[in-house]
């Protein structure tokens, strides 16, 4: 059985809904059955062959290895060439003969590999990404997502962090993780820049054509504020050759934030980079008065932007929630 912690449809209407415990979880259903094998289906997926959409056929792979499922290797391989997706990816997850005789991924190398436990009590191994994960991932992302400039002050803010809380609650790392995740969050949210960023990234069109062949056609539906303004209700089909715009608007993401981005004057944009800057201030509020009395408290307040969820009017109505949630927590310290 897979640990991967997937939201619920009441987690993203909510986001203050959290989730269960994995370890009160496997317990209960360690005791209601003979023998639990427990992995992050979703995390060694994306491990072994760069994409969690193999998750399922690990678990696949896990319940033939291990007995549960009662079928020949021969049936389970003809079912994936069937399938027709991805055949040669797959094949690793379950004993391969049709792969050409490579062996078998048991279930005793992922164990080792990504946190597999098993029988009763068993405990699921939950990495955690630390401070300096978070630190190293923002620096490179937040580089391409604007400048230099802007990951290095990322990067200044969370080492901030880092030094405060060690000096406060020698040993711990949770404020600096909690600030490395959710100021990343509120820097790098996708405006238009973005957006198109991420559309001509090299990656996408080489796992498009890898998993629906060469010469496979796609287009961008897209519906940005400012043609929202303009009173277009819907979104835009955009193909291929809407490709030099956004290698364009690629280049110009440096004006981000500035009086020359067209962009930038809408309201949503607008908020995006007024949380940034409360966000920086608030930090500085929670440092100036770090002990670890109110430690957990300036966790608690750290993830808050975990709440800003959606876009335009959405965005808007978590954005209140937020700030509203937020001068509560400030007031109670």
């Amino acid at each position: 059985m897979s640990t991967t912690e997937v939201p619920t449809g009441a987690m993203i209407v909510d986001p203050s809904v959290a989730f269960p415990q994995v370890d009160g979880v496997t317990r209960r259903i360690d005791e209601a059955v003979r023998e639990g094998v427990w992995f992050d289906a979703r995390g060694l997926a994306d491990r072994l062959f760069g994409d969690d959409q193999y998750a399922n056929m690990l678990l696949v792979g896990a319940a033939y290895q291990t007995g549960a499922l009662r079928l020949p290797a021969s049936a389970i391989e003809r079912a994936i060439e069937l399938n027709g997706a991805a055949v040669a990816a797959q094949h690793p997850g379950v004993p391969a003969r049709a792969a050409g005789g490579r062996r078998s991924q048991r279930v005793r190398t992922p164990r080792a590999r990504a946190g597999v436990s098993r029988g009763p009590g068993a405990r699921a191994l939950r990495v955690t990404r630390n401070w300096r994960g978070w630190s190293a991932s923002g620096r490179r992302t937040s580089s391409p997502t604007q400048n230099q400039v802007y990951a290095d002050r990322y990067v200044a803010d969370v080492e901030r962090v880092r030094a405060a809380e060690a000096a406060a609650v020698p040993g711990s790392t949770e404020l600096a993780e909690a600030i490395a995740r959710n100021l990343y969050k509120l820097m790098a949210y996708k405006d238009e820049y973005e957006v198109a960023r991420l559309a001509i990234n090299p990656k996408l069109g080489g796992q498009i054509e890898e998993q629906f062949g060469a010469g496979a056609r796609y287009s961008w539906k897209l519906h940005p504020p400012i043609l929202r303004a303009l009173g277009m209700r819907r979104k835009v089909t955009l193909g291929r050759w809407f490709t030099p715009a956004f290698l364009l608007l690629r280049k110009m993401r440096g004006l981000r934030g500035t009086r020359w981005d067209v962009f930038g004057y809408a309201p949503v944009r607008r908020l995006e980079r007024e949380l940034i800057a409360e966000y920086r201030e608030v930090l500085g509020e929670l440092l100036a008065s770090l002990t670890p009395a109110s430690h957990r408290r300036a966790i608690e307040i750290a993830g808050l932007p975990d709440m800003v969820r959606g876009y335009e009017e959405v965005k808007s109505a978590s954005i209140a929630d937020y700030r509203h949630r937020l001068r509560t927590l400030v007031a109670q310290r």
